[in-house]
């Protein structure tokens, strides 16, 4: 299923899933070298709209269930557990912001760091017509 980008607003629009903005939401800029995109898969149930779990990951354009395809991607094993229970992919992706990847070794352990206001500002730097 090919993906439709939406902001953090309009999902709270249109969802019926009530949520606060956080300090990390911004506006896409596309994918920035370096950094990790954050998506939540919108769903729908019955009229119902409600958003998965944010995942990370740059590969976004479409989204792949691991029952349906065997090149699945992380948006597509984001929704499974919602696609079991009944609700379906919109094809909206709400963008969560941007974030950079870390690893402990001694942990083997992965976690994300905020950091919109680094690529915003980046792109206000380098880029012209970002405001």
């Amino acid at each position: 299923m090919k993906t439709n980008v939406i902001t953090v607003d309009e999902a709270i629009k249109n969802g019926s899933y009530k949520w606060d903005k956080r300090e990390n939401d911004c506006d896409f800029y596309g994918i920035v070298p370096g950094y990790i995109c954050g998506w939540s898969v919108e769903c729908e149930n019955n009229g119902e709209i409600h958003y998965c779990p944010m995942t990370c990951t740059n590969n976004y354009d479409e989204i792949l269930l691991p029952e349906e395809d065997y090149d699945w991607n992380e948006l597509g094993i984001s929704v499974q557990s919602f696609v079991w229970y009944g609700w379906e992919p919109t094809g909206n992706i709400v963008f969560r912001g941007y974030f950079v990847e870390k690893y402990i070794p001694e942990e083997r352990e992965e976690y994300i760091v905020d950091a919109s206001k680094e690529v915003v500002e980046l792109f206000k730097k380098y880029v012209v017509g970002v405001a």
